[in-house]
């Protein structure tokens, strides 16, 4: 199965995939104005972003799918043992977590 036709993503000649300001906002859980002047204050010196002209004439900002936020990507958890947890959901709807100690887990 296809894109829709009413995707606003776009897969350019040179391989890298744009997705419309709207949707990679939605997909970062960002707030859209935000991220659209985010776009011409700073991602499009990274070529990070670029305008474009959709399929309907307009133009908007389009973000390279390869940025994942302002966070950037999570940096690796220190080396550490699990954390193991014992969960309780009662059915009145209260949850009870608690941590469980090494020696308690065998």
């Amino acid at each position: 199965m296809g894109e829709s036709r009413n995707s606003t993503s776009q897969q350019r000649p040179d391989g890298a995939e744009w997705e419309h300001v709207r949707d990679a906002a939605h997909r970062l859980g960002l707030n859209t104005g935000h991220l659209r002047r985010r776009c011409g204050d700073e991602l499009e010196a990274n070529g990070l972003a670029k305008k474009m002209r959709s399929s309907k004439g307009q133009v908007s900002w389009y973000v390279h799918r390869s940025w994942r936020g302002p966070w950037g990507e999570f940096p690796p958890a220190p080396e550490r043992d699990p954390i193991l947890l014992r969960i309780e959901i009662h059915t009145s709807g209260r949850v009870v977590i608690d941590p469980i100690r090494q020696d308690q887990a065998h």
